[in-house]
């Protein structure tokens, strides 16, 4: 029974019976307090876990931020980075933009400062030349109106005297020059078949017409005006138009003369190419063909090794380039002119019959490789067929030496036929000089023959007779001056003038003998002329003494002349080269339009300054060949 009257059976055996009441409820209260504090310890448990959770929540997005922090100040800091290569690339490419700009400044400043300084220096030297050639004319003019007046008085005397020109001595030059006529008739009738190119490839060159100034026509008018019955004596005797065909004889003869000289020079240098070339080619020990030697003669029987085309490799370059310079050499052999000139011809001739040799013996030279390749990759050979290609190997070394043998004795030949031409060119200027000089002796013969039987004071002399037809002559054009200038150095005693730059001493020595030549014939014309009185002789021998002293330092100038353009020649080809290369750098590295058109504009000035060099030098010849007229 309990406390309160109840059975004590619900309690269960939980409740030990022996407890008392007191104990049994101070042992709940224990488990009550027992239960709330595990709830409590629960529930701090749980606190704890959540306050740790989210602790470990706010540490994880503390982290996530900062680590997304980061990130976005390492993009801030790529970015920035790259910005600052891309300005960094953006200032180089800008300063060798730049850099370049200034390059290109400073090359086209230099290109217009050259062109500045070679247009200047054109500009001098057209002055200087133009100051010169003024002076010369002016020189020549006074020269001109010395012999106008010399003339006119040796024509009042003749028409004083009332001579008349000898019969005999008009025969004597018809007949001296009839046959020559024909023969020159005969020529220019065959050379006026030929074609025009020829011709103006043949012509000389003549300077433009801005560069030499014109004669003046006030003089020639005012001294043609007080020698008007002077020219008409002078056009109607017959020795003037006599000395006036030959003239042009020895004009024709002169420049079929220069076209045999021209021709042989060129000949002679190709003959020399042709030995270089000859004496530098060594044959290679073996030749590669592009078909090969069995598959050829089993496909279509033996071939010709001359038919087969050789490999272009490296073995066969040496082989392959003399053949093609010997084809070469013979179309400009063909493209020399003869003219129908028979020593041209032979000498032609000669020199297609060395080169036709020479490709003979790169033909046989190849026969023998493909007979040799045939033998050695044919397997059915036997002990009979080496024998055979040793012997035509040992035959083939024999040729070999027998060419070289050849070759040596051709060259040979060749040099003495480079001889034989040069020395029938001598001969040829010897005869022509030769035959002036019988032409004058026998003139002048026939002149003393006729002073003697006329027993006239007033006869005029040979040097009378050249200088009225010169002095009724008007002065000659430009033009004209280029065409007769190889006539009149030619019919001068002065030929060999022409080769002065080849002979300085010879030239000299020309001189010299002209000088003394002009001084006996003067001489001759004091001791005739005795009756006419001290001044005219004294007036005379003055006028050919100042004639011989002009032409005199007339031939010494155009030597001089001739040496400096001798001696500028390599220079100007340098200075063209070095444009040309100039010219090809600045269009590989310039880019801007405005550089082109410098680059493109920068050699003008030394094609115009070669083209000015060119006409001057034409121009001085011919003003020197004018003025060389007055012998």
């Amino acid at each position: 029974m309990t406390p309160h009257g109840g059975s004590s059976s619900c309690y269960g055996p939980h409740v030990a019976p022996t407890l008392s009441y007191d104990d049994y409820q101070h042992q709940l209260r224990l488990e009550e307090l027992r239960r709330a504090e595990a709830a409590i310890q629960a529930a701090i448990a749980e606190e704890e876990t959540r306050r740790r959770r989210r602790e470990l929540e706010q540490r994880a997005a503390f982290e996530l931020a900062l680590r997304q922090q980061q990130a976005v100040a390492e993009l801030e800091r790529r970015r920035r980075r790259q910005q600052q290569q891309q300005q960094e690339a953006e200032a180089r490419l800008l300063a060798a933009a730049m850099a370049r700009r200034a390059e290109l400044a400073a090359q086209q400043e230099r290109a217009r400062q050259v062109a500045v300084a070679a247009a200047l220096q054109r500009a001098r030297e057209e002055e200087q030349y133009r100051r010169r050639l003024e002076s010369a004319r002016q020189h020549q003019q006074q020269q001109y109106r010395l012999r106008q007046q010399l003339e006119a008085r040796r024509q009042r005397a003749r028409q004083q005297a009332e001579v008349e020109v000898a019969p005999a001595l008009v025969q004597l030059v018809l007949d001296i020059f009839a046959s020559q006529q024909e023969e020159e008739e005969e020529e220019e009738e065959e050379e006026e078949g030929e074609s025009a190119q020829q011709e103006v490839s043949k012509a000389p060159v003549t300077a433009p017409e801005s560069n030499v100034p014109a004669a003046p026509q006030q003089s020639s008018s005012s001294s043609n005006k007080s020698t008007e019955p002077v020219a008409d004596l002078a056009t109607t005797s017959p020795n003037t138009l006599q000395e006036e065909e030959a003239a042009k004889v020895l004009q024709r003869r002169f420049r079929r003369h220069a076209a045999r000289r021209s021709a042989l020079d060129h000949l002679s240098t190709l003959a020399t190419d042709l030995v270089s070339h000859r004496r530098a080619f060594e044959a290679p020990a073996e030749l590669h063909f592009q078909t090969s030697p069995i598959s050829s003669d089993a496909a279509t029987g033996v071939v010709p090794s001359a038919q087969q085309p050789l490999a272009f490799d490296k073995s066969n370059k040496a082989f392959l380039a003399y053949e093609d310079f010997l084809v070469s050499l013979l179309s400009k052999i063909d493209a020399v002119e003869s003219n129908g000139d028979k020593v041209v011809q032979r000498a032609r001739k000669e020199l297609v019959r060395q080169v036709e040799k020479e490709l003979s013996r790169l033909d046989e030279l190849k026969h023998q490789e493909w007979e040799r390749q045939s033998g050695a990759s044919s397997p059915a050979a036997s002990d009979v067929e080496e024998a055979e290609e040793g012997k035509a190997k040992k035959e083939s070394e024999q040729q070999v030496t027998e060419n070289a043998s050849s070759e040596s004795a051709s060259d040979v030949k060749a040099a003495h036929v480079v001889k034989e031409e040069l020395s029938d060119n001598k001969n040829g200027e010897e005869d022509v000089a030769d035959t002036s000089a019988a032409e004058t002796e026998t003139r002048a013969d026939v002149e003393a023959s006729v002073q003697a039987e006329s027993d006239l004071s007033a006869q005029p002399t040979d040097l009378d007779l050249s200088t009225s037809a010169t002095a009724t002559e008007p002065a000659p054009s430009p033009a004209q001056d280029a065409e007769d200038a190889p006539a009149q150095v030619a019919a001068a005693p002065a030929a060999p003038l022409a080769d002065a730059d080849a002979n300085p001493a010879e030239a000299v020595t020309t001189f010299s003998s002209l000088e003394a030549d002009a001084a006996a014939a003067a001489v001759d014309d004091d001791d005739a002329e005795d009756d006419e009185g001290s001044s005219s002789d004294e007036l005379e021998s003055a006028a050919i003494e100042e004639v011989l002293k002009r032409a005199k330092a007339l031939g010494e100038q155009v030597e001089a002349l001739e040496r400096a353009d001798a001696k500028e020649a390599p220079e100007r080809e340098k200075q063209a080269a070095d444009n040309t290369v100039a010219e090809k750098e600045t269009s590989v590295e310039g880019a801007a339009p405005d550089h082109h058109s410098t680059a493109d504009s920068t050699p003008e000035p030394s094609a115009a300054s070669s083209e000015t060099m060119s006409a001057e030098g034409d121009t001085k010849s011919d003003a020197g060949t004018e003025d060389f007229e007055m012998l």
